[in-house]
């Protein structure tokens, strides 16, 4: 069982049923069809709609799920949301909402790091190959090893993704059909807890702005 902590908007905000359809899976337990996106969003799917703020983790030894709930329920008073423009972008080989406050995004999930940080186990053998450990440069091993991920601290770029790696040339130009009418204001965004019943397996929401779904 893994854990992550993401923003998203709330389960029946019009950008969350529109991402949905997009991704053609909800991790609230909406019904879902076909993808309507234009590229495989498989990858994108299996996550779920959202911003990722603490990567996937397991659990410490001897730490159970009441005390991560506990810790979530805390952080989420501490925390309660945020509110933030988005608009459609390229991220590296992918398609995503992007944020233009990232700095301040930044600094909510380094609070995040530091949060949660006592309840991840460490990383296995692995885990480590998976986070790409032998390419890394020398300040990515730095944060694997202190976060379990390498995209933390400077390294972080608020995103919500919408494609697999490489994708179909029209999918920017589709993105920004369906989404742009949605980001005309600032969006919403709260604490939500997701969870990996297995390896490989879907990610669902267990959890949103500091309660139990």
């Amino acid at each position: 069982m893994r854990y992550a902590l993401y923003l998203t908007p709330s389960p029946h905000h019009p950008l969350t049923r529109a991402a949905e359809a997009w991704l053609g899976r909800s991790a609230f337990g909406h019904p879902a069809g076909p993808p309507t996106a234009p590229t495989d969003v498989t990858s994108a799917a299996r996550y779920g709609f959202h911003a990722t703020m603490r990567a996937p983790f397991q659990l410490r030894e001897g730490t159970t799920r009441d005390d991560l709930m506990a810790r979530y329920t805390a952080f989420c008073r501490a925390h309660p949301g945020v509110s933030t423009r988005l608009s459609v972008q390229t991220l590296g080989s992918f398609i995503a909402l992007m944020s233009d406050d990232n700095a301040s995004l930044r600094a909510l999930a380094t609070k995040a790091l530091h949060a949660f940080e006592p309840l991840r186990a460490p990383l296995s053998a692995a885990e480590r190959t998976r986070r790409g450990e032998d390419w890394l440069d020398p300040r990515g091993k730095t944060l694997l090893n202190a976060w379990g991920y390498p995209y933390t601290e400077e390294r972080f770029h608020f995103h919500m993704t919408l494609s697999g790696p490489r994708p179909a040339a029209a999918t920017h130009t589709a993105a920004s059909a369906t989404f742009d009418g949605l980001l005309a204001q600032k969006i919403p965004l709260a604490f939500a807890l997701f969870a990996e019943p297995m390896a490989g397996a879907p990610f669902d929401a267990i959890a949103f702005a500091g309660r139990p779904l």
